[in-house]
């Protein structure tokens, strides 16, 4: 039968014909809302990038405890057992102290979480290796904080390669007050006295320097307190701790600089006795440039190279006797790269100048050969190399030119020196995080002599930050280092222990949701720990 179509009366549709215009308009919606059947040019997929490879066995999970931590670890590499084959050490802040072998493989007797000590309870500054007891074997020396804040105690663990203490440790720093304030710098282990194993020095509290013997016993002369400065102030030693031999008489000196305006550079002998000439006062900033020393210009002394942070004339103001002159401090000092004999002065054609971003101090590496270190210097986007006096080496500075678009803060690490390629020259790595509206962005970076980047990089990973210093260490035995960092999942998760392959690439899709995994395989996940 066929039905009658729908009438209008006085300008209405009759009875029955609502559904059907009702069912039209849902058509024409849904013509609008879905993609249309008909066949079309396809849409461009996501472009694919290409990355290093995780390296066997990572990356590594490492949960965050719910109370307050700091974000910053560490990452070292050394040869424990002296088998040719370096292990890599990672202190991460939820508590746990790892070493893990070739192939990521976890060393028997490790990890070691502290957890018999009050909580929380996590190591500061990075390890220091070396054989402390001359059994041939080193030993990993951490610095470590227990208890809820204040009222801390600052402990030193000197562990063996198997994991277990070795006699007489760990020991507790005694507190006295404010000096019992830990401090981020690394731990050092050197060989003070020439007897062919290692003494401990750390840093702590406001100009103290701490130094124990294998056995941890306090060394005579020790520790170091240095003497209030010109305006009556103890400032604290953020930075890390070196030692060179400055006098000549085979055993080296540690050097430590204080933090904050004006600090002074100190040297100080087996005896816990500063150094003549020592300290040598500084007219800029530190705040975590370290020290580096040695024999430059081959003369068979070593130098000390310190980088500053510009100081503004302003603030000296407070260190000023009520109702001087600017003149009587001086005037803004800008920063610098220094070159320091032993006998304080400063090296011809030094110091370099810098501008207000070298963030950390200089390394030393021998870029041409010649048997002498050169002076790295990162400053912001800048990486100088220099010559023992002070001229720039040819194709230097490196710039980084590939700069986060968007940024509300950015970091960058120390610049670490490797042959990623084994091509017997050098590439440059360093890590850079951004943060920009609650989100967080982690990057790796290698440039070769030139700034042309080495194969692989730079890479970006998202949601993710640097918790340590990039290092490049054979983790495959294939003899090619690998890159290797501690992250932190935003700016309050977890920690992951990352390494690359940087000689095997895969490809990842270029866009990222802004949760998940994304670009890291399953994850390992490395114990549990106390709430």
């Amino acid at each position: 039968m066929k039905h009658p179509s729908p009438q209008r009366a006085c300008g209405r549709p009759v009875p029955g014909s609502i559904p059907r215009l009702a069912g039209l308009a849902l058509l024409a919606l849904a013509s609008i809302l879905l993609p249309d059947p008909t066949p079309r040019d396809p849409v461009a997929a996501p472009p694919l990038k290409t990355l290093p490879s995780y390296a066997p066995g990572f990356p590594l999970l490492f949960p965050r405890p719910v109370d307050i931590r700091p974000r910053e670890g560490s990452v070292v590499a050394a040869d424990l057992d002296r088998d040719g084959r370096p292990e890599l050490i990672a202190s991460v802040p939820s508590g746990v102290l790892v070493v893990l072998g070739e192939g990521g493989v976890m060393r028997p007797g490790w990890p070691r979480r502290f957890q018999e000590w009050p909580q929380p309870t996590y190591a500061v500054g990075a390890p220091g290796v070396g054989d402390l007891d001359g059994d041939g074997v080193d030993e990993v020396v951490i610095c470590v904080v227990s208890g809820p804040s204040p009222g801390r105690t600052v402990l030193l663990f000197a562990i063996r390669a198997d994991g277990s203490d070795l006699p007489g440790w760990p020991i507790v720093v005694p507190a006295t007050g404010a000096q019992a304030a830990y401090s981020p710098a690394a731990t050092l282990v050197v060989d003070l006295d020439g007897d062919g194993r290692a003494e401990v020095v750390r840093a702590l509290g406001l100009g103290e320097v701490w130094a124990f013997d294998g056995g941890g016993l306090l060394l005579p002369g020790w520790p170091f307190r240095s003497a209030p400065d010109a305006w009556g102030r103890r400032l604290s030693i953020n930075a890390s701790p070196s030692a060179a031999d400055l006098d000549g008489d085979g055993r080296p000196e540690v050097l430590v600089v204080e933090s904050g305006l004006a600090p002074r550079l100190m040297a100080i002998d087996f005896m816990g006795h500063m150094l003549p000439h020592f300290p040598i006062q500084l007219g800029e900033i530190v705040e975590r440039q370290s020290p580096s020393a040695g024999d430059l210009d081959g003369d068979g002394r070593a130098e000390v190279v310190q980088a500053t942070l510009p100081a503004d004339d302003d603030l000296f103001q407070p260190l000023r006797a009520p109702g001087a002159e600017s003149a009587d401090i001086g005037p803004s000092v800008p920063a610098a790269l220094h070159s320091l004999r032993a006998d304080g002065t400063e090296v011809s054609g030094w110091p370099f100048p810098l501008g207000a971003a070298a963030s950390w101090g200089a390394s030393l590496a021998d870029l041409d050969g010649d048997g002498r270190p050169e002076v790295l210097q990162g400053d912001g986007n800048a990486l100088y190399a220099l010559d023992a006096g002070g001229a720039l080496l040819q194709g230097f500075p490196i710039m980084v030119h590939r700069s986060f678009a968007r940024s509300q803060s950015e970091q960058a690490s120390q610049w670490a020196v490797a042959d990623l390629d084994l091509d017997g020259q050098p590439e440059f790595v360093q890590a850079r995080s951004n943060l920009l509206d609650g989100w967080t962005q982690l990057r790796l970076l290698a440039l070769r002599l030139g700034g042309q980047p080495a194969h692989g990089f730079p890479f970006t990973l998202d949601g993710l930050q640097a918790a340590s210093q990039p290092i490049a260490v054979d983790l495959t035995g294939d003899r090619r280092p690998e890159v290797a960092i501690l992250a932190t999942e935003g700016t309050n998760g977890g920690w992951r222990l990352l390494a690359w392959d940087v000689s095997r690439d895969r490809r990842v899709a270029g866009t990222a949701p802004s949760t998940g995994d994304w670009r890291l395989p399953p994850l390992t996940v490395v114990g549990t720990v106390p709430p």
